[in-house]
This record gives structure tokens, sequence and C-alpha cells, in this order.
């Protein structure tokens, strides 16, 4: 369901209907707000569920129900989460900003990613199993993931009403200093301003 969601995420950025961009620049008649809470339904619509409903579908025959029931509820809950973090930073319309090739680095990223994946599915897993087993254990780590997805739905919903959509990646602009010092500059121009009087009389 990560791989899903941020893949999402990264697909989103890349420019594959460019030629609305314009569109969406003269038809922006609604505030920033409702087009990232289109985008959290897009990423909640084509990552989150189809990767839930995979995973729903793989534990059919798992048993016993009510441990199958508590993981997808945890799961969904997870997918909940991504979704959000995935929102942070993203002001875009999906598919339609400009890109600047060779900003991300996609196998370094990819690998890193998995890394951290691996670390995490164990650890998650760690936590999760005993709790499947303690009511009490399994009603904290819920209550705790809740309280995690609505706080980052609300930091993204406070973000997004003051959020300007932009449309073009532009480069950083940066201003290089030659590291010159301004006295002996200053010096060579007072004495070259006493000495021009002297060489024209």
């Amino acid at each position: 369901m990560s791989l899903a969601v941020f893949g999402m995420r990264s697909v989103f950025s890349l420019p594959i209907s460019l030629t609305a961009n314009w569109v969406w620049r003269i038809t922006q008649l609604r505030p920033s707000e409702q087009y990232i809470s289109a985008t959290r339904t897009a990423v909640l619509g084509l990552a989150v569920i189809p990767a839930w409903l995979l995973c729903a579908l793989l534990s059919v025959s798992l048993r016993p129900w009510h441990h199958v029931a508590a993981h997808l509820a945890v799961l969904a809950v997870f997918g909940w989460i991504f979704a959000e973090l995935s929102l942070i930073g993203m002001s875009t319309v999906p598919f339609t900003c400009s890109y600047l090739p060779g900003k991300v680095h996609v196998q370094v990223l990819f690998w890193s990613f998995m890394v951290l994946l691996v670390v995490f599915s164990l650890a998650s897993s760690e936590v999760e199993m005993p709790a499947l087993n303690n009511p009490l254990q399994y009603t904290s780590i819920i209550i705790v993931l809740i309280i995690t997805a609505v706080g980052l739905y609300a930091f993204n919903r406070h973000r997004a009403k003051s959020a300007v959509i932009y449309f073009e990646e532009l480069p950083p602009e940066l201003i290089t200093s030659l590291g010159l010092v301004s006295g002996p500059i200053s010096m060579v121009s007072s004495r070259a301003g006493t000495n021009a009087p002297s060489k024209l009389m």
C-alpha cells in the first residue's frame, strides 16, 4: 500500500496532461482547498482502496476471521495516513505541472524507500501480531493511528486554505558572490577620482 500511494504521488508530478495547464490557470474559480481535496480523493481511490481490496482478497483463506478483520482495519487507517503524508507539500493539479528533469534521483529514492519499507514492516509486525490477541493493546494502537491520521488531515486541510496552486517548476534562483572586498575597490576609485583633474590640467 505504501508503494502504491507514494508511487501514485510520484506519477502525479509528471506532466502527462501539460496541454491542460492553461485551462486550469484561467478557470480556477474555486479555492485551492477543493483542488487538494480532489487530489486526496484520487490517491484514496487509485492507490489505497485497490491495495486494501487486494489484501482483503488474499486474506480470504486465512483464519481466524477476527484477526483478518483486525489487520484490515489497521491497514485501512495506515492507508489514510499514507495518503495524508503524500499530500504534504503538494500544491499542484496532478499531471498538469511542468517537470524539471534530473531533479529527482529515482533509483536512489526507490532503494532507500525499499530498505525503510522492510525495516518498517518488520517493526510493525512485531507490534501488531501480539496486539491481535490482546484487545486492550489493539484498541490503543487503533486509537493512536486514528489520532495520527486525523492530525495529518487537519494539518493538510489548514495548509490547503492558504495554498497557492502552481503550474510551473522553476529552477531555484542562486545568487553567487565573487567574494570581493569593498575596501581596496573604494580606495582605487577614490585615487582615480583625485588624479583625474590633475591629468586634465
